[in-house]
């Protein structure tokens, strides 16, 4: 399988850091022509962008494009707090977002 081009844009399925990127659930990105593409896609760490860009949801604090509005409210949450979280509270989130990507988005990591 031929790697596709950076012009395509691909949806992060689960936070990775990919590039210059650290990717949430839901953003849309373009490939970077990295060595691991394929591997990442084949293990389902993300998915080709099937929809149109003018359905994106943009952050108002970076920029960055989500596919859905509550990622990019989760994406706010994550990266842009309004204010910083105790401990505790970023323990109880993290918990909340690793449950949810085991259960709604699981890996292929057999690929």
């Amino acid at each position: 399988m031929a790697t596709k081009t950076s012009s395509e844009l691909y949806v992060a399925r689960m936070p990775f850091g990919y590039a210059h990127l650290d990717l949430d659930i839901g953003q849309v990105f373009r490939l970077a022509n990295r060595p691991n593409d394929k591997r990442l896609l084949d293990r389902g760490y993300m998915v080709p962008f099937e929809g149109k860009e003018a359905d994106l949801h943009e952050c108002s604090e970076c920029g960055e494009r989500f596919v859905t509005e509550p990622q990019r409210r989760g994406h706010g949450d994550k990266r842009h707090p309004r204010r910083l979280r105790t401990e505790e509270e970023e323990d109880l989130r993290a918990d909340r977002e690793d449950r949810f990507l085991t259960q709604n988005n699981p890996l292929n990591l057999s690929a």
